[in-house]
């Protein structure tokens, strides 16, 4: 169980999913996983967004603790969420989502 929650503290990657939904499951794995604090922050950001991962990469002073870091990024997610709209940075669309797009632009191209 512990290997495998390891193994999911870093193959858990948030893509385009609300913040505190994909943290409240990383951080269920982070507290089966049993390792150190620098294994849990070096997770963390390799599990986050990009875009969010690079905006705190721009910090000055970095959080020194996991706790911080992830106040951060919720901070950060939940701006960007209320300016950035719908849509999370440039991930693409769920692909149902582009496919019935497609048959619309197919359906209204002809008259």
């Amino acid at each position: 169980m512990q290997n495998e929650a390891i193994q999911n503290i870093h193959n858990t990657p948030q893509r385009n999913r609300e913040f505190s939904e994909w943290y409240q499951e990383w951080s269920r794995y982070a507290r089966r996983a049993n390792v150190d604090k620098a294994t849990k922050m070096y997770a963390f950001r390799r599990a986050l967004d990009t875009a969010l991962h690079n905006k705190l990469l721009q910090l000055s002073p970095m959080p020194t603790t996991l706790a911080g870091l992830v106040e951060k990024a919720r901070e950060f997610d939940k701006n960007w969420c209320t300016f950035a709209g719908p849509t999370r940075g440039f991930q693409q669309r769920n692909p149902r989502i582009r496919e019935i797009l497609e048959e619309e632009s197919e359906i209204n191209a002809f008259p």
